[in-house]
């Protein structure tokens, strides 16, 4: 993954241990890509850094997540 201000890349693993994400949780946790498998989105921790597409050339959606923690959970 990359993202502004990042020179090269980055595992998602390191991102993972960098930001203290216990391993359990890992495998559950939200990613975006674009079709093309490159990471639009570390949701909740990172956005990545991507090409620049034009909405006349592609169709764009609109992502949002929004938490909520249950009791229990």
């Amino acid at each position: 993954m990359t993202w502004h201000g990042l020179k090269g890349r980055k595992k998602i693993k390191n991102i993972f241990i960098d930001e203290k994400i216990p391993h359990a949780q890992r495998d559950q946790w939200p990613i975006v890509t674009t079709s093309n498998d490159e990471i639009l989105w570390l949701v909740g921790l990172k956005k990545g850094q991507v090409q620049t597409y034009q909405a006349k050339d592609q169709r764009l959606i609109k992502l949002t997540f929004k938490h909520s923690e249950r009791k229990g959970d």
